[in-house]
């Protein structure tokens, strides 16, 4: 906890670039509609890009980069996924989707 707070007082742009990130996680449940989900989702995401980058975690912020790329994506319109084995995937009902389907026919 000592060593927390001393990169707070060491490194107050990376804490805040933080805190911003903790305060679009925190807001992410509150959002209602698609748009207002994935920009708290996005806010997320470069906050900690940020935070992670201004720490010199390089993993961190590669990880937290692609995630908000990722957004960007789907914010604009793309509705194809490539999904990896052993991912969780929430699809809305009555969407048609092709989940493990081997016959590449959509269900």
């Amino acid at each position: 906890m000592e060593r927390m707070l001393a990169l707070v007082v060491e490194r107050p742009v990376a804490a805040c670039a933080g805190a911003l990130g903790m305060l679009c996680l925190a807001a992410y449940p509150l959002a209602r509609g698609r748009s207002l989900l994935l920009t708290t989702y996005l806010g997320n995401n470069l906050g900690f890009t940020a935070h992670y980058a201004l720490l010199g975690q390089a993993t961190a912020t590669t990880m937290n980069l692609t995630l908000g790329l990722q957004t960007v994506r789907i914010a604009n319109g793309d509705r194809t996924s490539e999904i990896r084995a052993g991912a969780a995937v929430t699809v809305n009902k009555g969407v048609p989707h092709a989940w493990c389907n081997l016959s590449g026919v959509p269900l």
